[in-house]
């Protein structure tokens, strides 16, 4: 292995954005933290209002490329990344997502050396964090080979480095779903190729378990439902049962429990997390 060779490994990094300046300047930050340089920074904007473009010009040395007009959501704008990407490998990080350390990038450049030739995709480690910063948990997947949310089990895409080859025909991204396609994606070239884990923290995300609650329940799983079919999927009824039931629970609990207890089952189960490393199966 030699030093040119690491150094030669070019990372994609891909950000759609919308009115969230706040959120990007962390994501800047932490980008421009890194001591990793062999980067490209992609930002796809759907026509913000607020300061998110001022965001993009004051780092606009960090940024390799970047449009902003309106789009159809986010995968459309990750979409309209796919022909700008000159990187190795392409990592998709929302605004307000942020590297777990400095080093990541410099790590991961050497441990891309050791993967197998036939890799298209490897992941790693998330850290789930509450809006203020504290730490939730880590989501570790060392394997996939469980179920989860009614389907195969997926890692977090701010986790995950997919290859180049990925992106290079036709839109990689299904636009025709709101919240469930890049798990389309992910699962789409998971079912198909090997999909390597690195046991190092990559990203921090902030999933406060909240905001994500009953008002978007039902319609995340018809879409994961309808990917499961799309993919040719099949999903034990047991499993169906099992999301079901659980997606109700959490539908009851936040809609209808006073949030005292939410948050007091929110906690409960990241601890299960913490000692689970980050699965429940």
């Amino acid at each position: 292995m030699t030093s040119s060779r690491i150094h030669n490994t070019r990372f994609t990094i891909v950000t759609s954005t919308f009115n969230c300046a706040k959120a990007l300047e962390k994501t800047a930050q932490s980008i421009r933290a890194q001591n990793y340089q062999n980067i490209q920074w992609i930002i796809i904007d759907g026509a913000s209002s607020d300061t998110t473009l001022d965001i993009v010009k004051i780092n606009s040395d960090i940024i390799s490329n970047w449009m902003s007009e309106p789009d159809k959501g986010i995968y459309d704008a990750w979409n309209k990344s796919a022909p700008l990407i000159d990187g190795d490998w392409v990592l998709f990080m929302g605004a307000g997502d942020r590297f777990f350390s400095d080093e990541v990038l410099s790590e991961m450049c050497i441990k891309v050396t050791e993967l197998p030739t036939d890799c298209v995709l490897f992941y790693g480690n998330v850290q789930i964090e509450k809006p203020d910063g504290t730490p939730r948990y880590v989501s570790r997947k060392p394997d996939l080979e469980y179920w989860e949310f009614g389907r195969p089990a997926l890692p977090h895409h701010q986790g995950v480095f997919s290859h180049h080859t990925l992106f290079e025909q036709g839109e990689p991204f299904d636009c025709s779903y709101r919240i469930a396609g890049d798990s389309k994606f992910l699962l789409g070239v998971i079912l198909n190729n090997i999909a390597v884990h690195l046991d190092r923290t990559v990203a921090r995300m902030v999933d406060d378990g909240v905001s994500n609650t009953y008002q978007h329940i039902h319609f995340t799983q018809q879409e994961i439902n309808r990917l499961c079919s799309e993919l040719s999927v099949s999903v034990p009824l047991y499993q169906r049962f099992r999301s079901r039931t659980n997606r109700m629970t959490y539908y009851v609990a936040y809609r209808f429990l006073p949030d005292a207890f939410t948050r007091s089952m929110q906690k409960f189960m990241d601890q299960v997390r913490r000692v689970a490393g980050g699965i429940i199966k």
